[in-house]
């Protein structure tokens, strides 16, 4: 749900355009279309997001940390690190040239993830 979501409609448009633009990458790229297209897109959109996963998680345990809180996030970086994994093996099996096309997804989500601070900053402040 909404309230659940840190700057909700930002997220969503993020999440969703870069599904978006992935699957517009992949269909120029491997003329993939149905099923095919939609999993090689999970596959990259998947790895994506575990790419910048982990390089959040352990900034925000650092922050837990040097606040002494009781939360931590450790759990979670081990699962996404083996998450990153499980897309990697993935990814190799899909295509031999895999990590040339998982760059230029990397950067497109670099860019949706700008776009998605910006938005953020913008509720923070509002």
């Amino acid at each position: 749900s909404n309230a659940e979501l840190l700057a909700p409609n930002h997220t969503k448009y993020y999440l969703n355009t870069l599904d978006v633009l992935v699957c517009r990458y992949l269909k120029n790229h491997f003329n993939l279309s149905g099923y095919d297209l939609k999993f090689a897109a999970y596959l990259f959109v998947t790895y994506a997001i575990e790419v910048r996963a982990d390089e959040l998680y352990p900034i925000y345990q650092e922050i837990l940390t040097a606040k002494e809180s009781r939360v931590t996030v450790k759990s979670i970086i081990l699962e996404e690190e083996g998450h990153l994994e499980e897309m990697l093996n993935q990814l190799r099996e899909f295509s031999t040239n895999w990590e040339k096309h998982a760059n230029e997804i990397i950067k497109i989500e670099q860019q949706m993830f700008n776009d998605w601070m910006l938005g953020l900053a913008k509720e923070v402040v509002a």
